[in-house]
């Protein structure tokens, strides 16, 4: 069946995409918040644009992971309103498989914590705002 074959490949492409990036969403999340910290204390104003840059990596991540995960529910939106019943036998154990395959979609992961997507990033981001506006204070007590 030609359509379990593409749906095969699909799988393995972005499953092997969700595996590189996952790997790659939280290091620099540790790297944001040391910007963040050098930003505070110094006045090196190159930070800023680290930060930018940073942000928009994460938001770029963020936003693969949503399509994806969109992507995912169209799939098995069409997978389950497939007419399954007028398939021939032999097709019948092709669509459980794909039945079976869609049941679990593939997200980027975040190191196995949680998916990453558009959410995701407003919560790393609302952390992040935290952690920073409690160094903020700290460094404004320590001024006066």
């Amino acid at each position: 069946m030609e359509a379990l074959d593409k749906f095969m490949q699909y799988t393995n492409y972005v499953r092997g995409i969700c595996k590189v990036l996952g790997m790659d969403v939280l290091g620099p999340n540790y790297k944001r918040n040391y910007r963040t910290n050098v930003s505070l204390v110094t006045d090196w104003y190159a930070t800023y644009g680290f930060l930018v840059a940073s942000v928009f990596q994460l938001l770029v991540f963020s936003v693969l992971g949503t399509i994806i995960q969109l992507m995912n529910d169209r799939i098995i939106m069409l997978i389950y309103n497939l007419p399954w019943h007028l398939l021939p036998n032999n097709e019948k154990k092709s669509f459980c498989f794909l039945l079976f395959k869609s049941q679990r979609p593939i997200e980027i992961l975040i190191r196995g914590l949680g998916p990453m997507n558009v959410e995701t990033f407003t919560e790393i981001m609302k952390v992040i705002y935290q952690a920073f506006t409690m160094m903020y204070s700290f460094l404004i007590d320590q001024q006066l």
